[in-house]
């Protein structure tokens, strides 16, 4: 994918101005009847806004049938509009998530929903043959077993006995289950994802359609399809020993009958060590194998079945696994993360939120590294909420490029705002956001950042063995083992950061894999394209036989390994003493950050250092060879620097050193350009001296030694200073903002229900109708004629004259609108941000009270929306009353809301003079600002976008009067977001952040300040 990477040296121009395979693609959510001109049309907009590409992401709200005729067609006029245009249509495999279902195309057939067991403690009554169960989908008797347990819970002893058979001690009853239907599921199920025969169905019915379509182009305009989230049925332990709950496990019609084949024992016979613990902490053979078998099932069925089918049609297989985060949710939900990555051309993960799962990154990254992997996919920037700033785009991006991502899938990018899409995992990154065509500004910076970290190979050191299969042993009942399993975790996740925090890079190394990944055997430890000097067992309960095998010859061949903390008493789950005997002839540590660092340092490559000589913890690096030179990219991992907020433009003196001598140059993302550094040489090292910001990251070249001792002086003077006390002239870019979300209501001609919100308003209409609340896809639905009426009466005050006023609704053809009784007319003059929301003419409003009344037709696909009056007056609120007044003559530094402007998210500009003395080099600072980013013009000429730390552009001007303005790009957070939601503890920016449950819903608006916070600075500086 990444051709241009592998010519001998990298082509400035191609930096200066990358090409789409190193820009980003995002989610495209197709999430409305699909229209092909506005699909075009959109296409143009994502390239404006820097992207490479995009993912056909079909998405919660698709009209258009899935993979019909209609459907395909789209796909392939999007297909060529991406060859025209120079970028790459990524395609993607499912109807909304998680995949292999096809939409239900799939799973309309029983036999391929998924399976699992239940543990219960009651007999089923509605249990039916086994045969009938795999025909029907209803539940059939497995096993009973007769069990006894110790006063700790633990298991003494079990038989198998009959369905009907008395127990001795406690009985339990296994029953083979079937996946249940789901509007999720678009009223089916989800896939059998251990089934191949299942799998095969899927490849069949949505890539080999694919293909037929759009065949031509695979490997072309066309990289790579995106599989997200696939699963087996996630594993829920009992509760507790004794609890009469359910516990659940995955399952497939053949389990039996393949596990006897290959352990030569019945699983059924066992089963019950799968559910409870062993007395004396004595792991169980038969639960590490179940997990094992389990995860190789799921692995072979899917991800390989997939991985082969793309390899051999010339197409990329990426996406992400579910649950990759942690230990155990990776046991619960796949297994084991890395084990699918082989099959993978782009391996890739998932980060919502503002998350920094670093572990989630490394074990990508590290199948990367070792199966020589053309690059690394992130889903990033979901669950974020309308307010994430062009600042926190490059954070997380930054990280996750130093991890090793270089395809960046943003997500989302709506096609449509109408209904509840809007409230799906915001913001959106498309034309709707009023920042969109400022954010080459972000995706050009990482584009350079790919054409320099897809070049060369990593220089890794270190390989730690990946602990996931001592969590296997530990999946029993919660009031058991709950409290080992934090511990594994913490475990990993503590050394992850200690490793990457004191800048001692490493990749995990999968056990499972090891053994087809290993090849010679020196006194470095070659794994796939990898080549280690140390090897770190960290605090494993258990290892693989083939494990100790290899770490043993290593050590034979004078390799490193060592063993931090508590030693392997198991070797495959069973007491052993091998993996004893291996580390009697090894260094072995306590599991601490300072003895695992002062460890590993004889294998450290480089080295941050702060200006007080401590480590620059809040930093990572990553380090690639290519040909003659080394490419060292230093990112961040806390996004502010300790102490201070992101809107604080301080920065730290830093040293980098790095193993070898070499003449260092940075290359600026952000620009386009290169630096000097200031550098000198120590001992056989080079040192490089570097201010930093908090929003910084550096990629530095490193050639061929020339001369030492090349100092940069990074400080200047300050020789006066100016701040902005008073109002200013402004200009909108667009009419003011009055948000109307809570209404009277009534369904059909019953009595109108009082002051409710308007999402509560479409969730207890639907509720009351017995329409699906959930997310069943509308071209599943049948379409019916409108049997029922939703109509919504706003209220809002007016305290001076006004004229021009729109209002802005969805569904406005569909509409009887009438405003203070007089009829509106349904005609669009416009839109409003998304053009499902079109405006239209508003009668001018009378002093006092204003009644805007919408009657629309209410079906099983339509939502209740909020609606906006847009127009050129100030808005002031009083709790929940609102109150049209003029709008401000001024305005001054400082939030918005409070100035008039509550729900204004459009881009602002102040208007300001500056009174030069003299001639003079400037420097203009913002101090603190509540939007994606600003932009600063003086006297009309444009000084570029501020968006991070330090918040400063530089001119010259003469002396005399200067205008000076600064253009803010607005966030849609208190216009389109989550106003009522009163927990300000949930972060998770997706619908159920606007479903409040009572305790925390509030119908006061929550609202979050917007705007230029404080005065810009202006220094004379020299």
């Amino acid at each position: 994918m990444y051709e241009k990477s592998k010519d001998k040296k990298l082509d400035k121009i191609l930096f200066e101005n990358p090409t789409a395979e190193y820009r980003a693609a995002p989610f495209w959510a197709w999430n409305c009847v699909l229209n092909k001109d506005e699909l075009l049309w959109q296409i143009e907009r994502l390239k404006e806004m820097g992207m490479g590409g995009f993912h056909i992401h079909c998405r919660d709200g698709m009209a258009t049938e899935y993979l019909s005729k209609d459907f395909m067609s789209l796909v392939e006029a999007c297909v060529d509009k991406a060859e025209k245009e120079g970028m790459f249509a990524y395609l993607y495999d499912e109807d909304k998530y998680p995949s292999g279902f096809a939409g239900g195309l799939v799973t309309k057939d029983v036999e391929n929903r998924m399976r699992y067991i239940t543990l219960c403690s009651k007999k089923r009554s509605d249990a039916v043959s086994f045969s009938d169960a795999l025909a029907t989908g209803k539940p059939a008797f497995l096993a009973a077993y007769d069990i006894a347990l110790n006063d700790d819970g633990e298991l003494v002893s079990y038989n198998m006995i009959g369905e009907d058979e008395t127990a001795r001690n406690l009985k339990r009853y296994v029953y083979f289950m079937t996946f249940e239907c789901s509007d999720w599921f678009n009223r089916q199920a989800y896939v059998n994802t251990l089934s191949k025969k299942a799998i095969d169905k899927f490849i069949e019915i949505t890539y080999e359609q694919y293909k037929k379509s759009v065949g031509k182009s695979f490997g072309k305009s066309v990289p790579s399809i995106f599989t997200d989230e696939p699963r087996f049925m996630i594993k829920q332990p009992l509760s507790s020993a004794f609890s009469e709950g359910e516990a659940i496990m995955p399952w497939y019609e053949e389990a039996e009958a393949d596990y006897q084949l290959k352990y030569g024992a019945s699983l059924l016979q066992g089963l019950p060590e799968v559910f409870w613990n062993l007395p004396n902490g004595k792991p169980s053979k038969i639960r590490y194998n179940f997990h094992d078998f389990i995860c190789a099932r799921f692995t072979a069925c899917f991800a390989e079945n997939y991985g082969k089918w793309c390899s051999d049609n010339g197409l990329l297989l990426t996406g992400h696994m579910m649950e990759e985060d942690t230990l155990y949710r990776q046991a619960c939900a796949i297994g084991e993360a890395m084990r699918a990555y082989a099959h993978f051309g782009i391996p890739g993960i998932d980060m919502l939120c503002n998350e920094r799962c670093f572990n989630t990154a490394k074990q990508a990254q590290s199948s990367v590294h070792q199966y020589g992997k053309a690059g690394m996919m992130s889903e990033l920037y979901g669950v974020t909420n309308w307010d994430f700033d062009f600042r926190g785009h490059k954070f997380q991006g930054d990280w996750q490029a130093a991890l090793g991502v270089t395809l960046r899938v943003p997500h989302l990018s709506w096609v449509s705002m109408k209904g509840s899409a809007k409230r799906d995992y915001p913001a959106t990154m498309n034309y709707q956001v009023p920042w969109y065509k400022e954010y080459p500004y972000v995706e050009d910076h990482f584009a350079r950042l790919g054409t320099v970290l897809t070049r060369g190979r990593p220089e890794v050191r270190v390989g730690v063995i990946h602990t996931v299969e001592s969590m296997w042993i530990n999946l029993g009942p919660n009031e058991n083992t709950a409290n080992i399993r934090e511990s594994l975790d913490a475990d990993f996740e503590n050394l992850t950061r200690w490793l990457l925090s004191n800048h001692i890079d490493f990749d995990f190394v999968c056990e499972s894999t090891l053994p087809e990944q290993m090849a010679e055997i020196t006194q470095k430890l070659t794994v796939g394209a990898m080549n280690y000097d140390v090897i770190l067992v960290p605090s494993a309960q258990t290892l693989r036989f083939t494990t100790v095998e290899i770490l043993s010859k290593f050590v034979s061949f004078g390799g490193k390994v060592i063993f931090a903390g508590s030693l392997p008493q198991f070797v495959d789950a069973i007491p052993s003493d091998l993996a004893l005997k291996l580390a009697s002839s090894c260094e072995c540590i306590p599991f601490s950050e300072t003895s695992v660092i002062t460890a590993l340092d004889c294998v450290r490559d480089v080295a941050i250092i702060r200006k007080d000589g401590k480590t620059a913890k809040d930093m990572l690096y990553a380090l690639r060879s290519d040909g003659d030179e080394k490419w060292l990219f230093i990112a961040r991992m806390e996004q502010t620097i300790a102490g201070y907020t992101a809107d604080v433009g301080i920065w730290q003196d830093i040293s980098v050193r790095v193993r070898g001598e070499y003449t260092p140059t940075l290359y600026n993302t952000v620009t386009g350009k290169t630096e000097k550094l200031g550098y000198y040489y120590s001992n056989g090292n080079t040192v490089i001296t570097k201010r930093v910001y908090a929003s910084d990251s550096l990629l530095i070249n490193l050639s061929e030694k020339s001369c030492e001792n090349k100092i940069v002086i990074e400080d200047e003077r300050i020789y006066g200073t100016t701040r902005f006390f008073v109002p200013m002239d402004y200009t909108l870019e667009e009419g003011n903002v009055l948000l109307l979300d809570i209404a009277d209501y009534h369904i059909d001609d019953e009595p109108f229900t009082l002051n409710e919100e308007v999402v509560r308003i479409s969730d207890k209409s639907k509720a009351r109708l017995g329409y699906p609340t959930t997310s069943c896809q509308p071209w599943v639905m049948e379409s019916k004629p409108f049997e029922h009426t939703v109509t919504v009466r706003y209220k809002f005050n007016v305290l001076c004259d006004l004229e021009g006023l729109l209002l802005a609704t969805e569904d406005v053809e569909r509409a009887k609108i009438t405003f203070n009784g007089t009829p509106v007319s349904s005609s669009p003059v416009g839109y409003f941000r998304d053009k499902d929301i079109k405006t239209v003419a508003l009668p001018n409003p009378i002093i006092g009270e204003n009644v805007v009344e919408i009657t629309t037709p209410f079906g099983a696909r339509d939502f209740v929306e909020a609606s906006y009056v847009i127009g050129y007056f100030g808005v002031e609120l009083k709790g929940t009353q609102k109150y049209l007044v003029p709008i401000a003559d001024k305005i001054g530094f400082g939030d918005l809301c409070p100035q008039g402007f509550p729900f204004y998210g459009g881009n602002v500009t102040y208007k300001t003079v500056y009174e030069a003395e003299s001639n003079q080099r400037i420097r203009i600072r913002l101090n603190g600002y509540a939007g994606a980013c600003v932009r600063v013009f003086v006297d009309g000429k444009d000084l570029g976008i501020v968006a991070y730390s330090p918040f400063a552009v530089y001119t010259d001007v003469e002396k005399g009067t200067h205008n000076v303005e600064f253009k803010l790009y607005g966030s849609l957070i208190n216009t389109f977001g989550s106003l009522h939601n009163g927990n300000e503890a949930h972060t998770w920016y997706g619908p159920s952040d606007w479903q409040a449950p009572d305790e925390w819903f509030r119908y006061e608006y929550r609202l979050r300040k917007t705007g230029i916070l404080a005065s810009p600075v202006i220094d004379i500086v020299k």
